[in-house]
């Protein structure tokens, strides 16, 4: 299912989750508030203006479960993740700073955080 022209829902749910998670996470997405559908719609279509602007990335973590968020390491707070606000891409051949920079000019207030040694972008709003 497609959210914008190269993101699907599939994407959101994160390349790293087995496919039966993702499969209980996409059921649990289905039966959860209007809210949580907005807001994971609404960032895909901030990181498909990333993709149309610097070509097409590579989402490694879109929506989190709970129990997924807290087993992710020196974790004290409730990321964004988990209200479908948050994502981390990388985009091949991008200088991280460089989609940082153009992220905070031209999307809604963001949050970014570059994880140099991980070669990828977190983004959340």
């Amino acid at each position: 299912m497609n959210i914008t022209k190269d993101i699907t829902l599939d994407d959101m749910l994160g390349i790293t989750a087995k496919d039966l998670e993702k499969e209980l996470v996409m059921m649990n997405l289905l039966a959860l508030n209007y809210k949580l559908v907005k807001e994971l719609t609404d960032t895909a279509k901030y990181v498909q203006k990333i993709f149309d602007e610097f070509g097409k990335g590579v989402i490694l973590c879109g929506l989190r479960t709970l129990e997924w968020d807290q087993g992710v390491k020196n974790r004290q707070y409730v990321s964004y993740h988990t209200q479908g606000r948050a994502v981390d891409i990388y985009i091949p051949g991008v200088e991280l700073s460089e989609v940082a920079n153009w992220a905070k000019k031209h999307l809604p207030p963001v949050e970014c955080i570059i994880y140099e040694k991980e070669n990828f972008i977190h983004l959340a709003w």
